[in-house]
């Protein structure tokens, strides 16, 4: 496993390769899955012209929120996954986080995608964490509908970010992903 410094310097390498690919996937170590995932937004920020939306299927808001505030230039505005709640505000970085139903995160892009965060970069993290609450046909349904965002152009770009552990969706992420950035060693 590689320190975190040298994960961020990497990431940074990497920020360019990704330019005109609109899905690709960051491998990480299991343990650092999360902090790599706040690296790619904040870096994916500051190199963007637009907003970067994260989903993160397992952390709380405020931790999300904190990790965002040190590492990136302005703090995210936290959505929750909600159809009916007022637009987002206009914002560097957007979180929905502590989602573990794909149709909730499917309503959230789209939502999204209907404002001003249209063709945003989306950071998906740790994919991995779905298989717990969804079967593999269900994921598999859900990466179905990103990738039509991506298609449509309602999503600029989107990133993937898991670990290896989870064989099938993996492969399905591997399939699904037009780059592929390993962070794990």
């Amino acid at each position: 496993m590689l320190p975190i410094a040298k994960v961020a310097e990497r990431v940074r390498q990497y920020i360019p390769g990704m330019e005109g690919k609109k899905r690709v996937l960051a491998v990480s170590a299991p343990t650092q899955v999360n902090p790599v995932s706040v690296l790619l937004v904040c870096a994916l920020a500051r190199a963007s012209s637009g907003p970067v939306l994260f989903l993160s299927v397992d952390r709380p808001n405020d931790t999300l929120s904190r990790m965002i505030n040190r590492h990136c230039s302005s703090g995210p505005n936290i959505l929750f996954p909600n159809k009916y709640q007022d637009p987002p505000k206009a914002r560097e970085v957007n979180c929905a986080s502590s989602l573990f139903a794909p149709k909730l995160l499917v309503e959230t892009v789209g939502l999204l995608s209907s404002t001003e965060s249209k063709g945003s970069t989306i950071v998906l993290g740790n994919l991995s964490t779905l298989a717990f609450y969804n079967s593999n046909d269900r994921i598999k349904e859900f990466m179905a509908k990103l990738g039509e965002f991506c298609n449509s152009g309602a999503v600029g770009r989107l990133v993937i970010v898991m670990d290896r552990n989870a064989q099938y969706l993996y492969a399905l992420a591997k399939e699904f992903s037009e780059l592929e950035i390993d962070l794990s060693e």
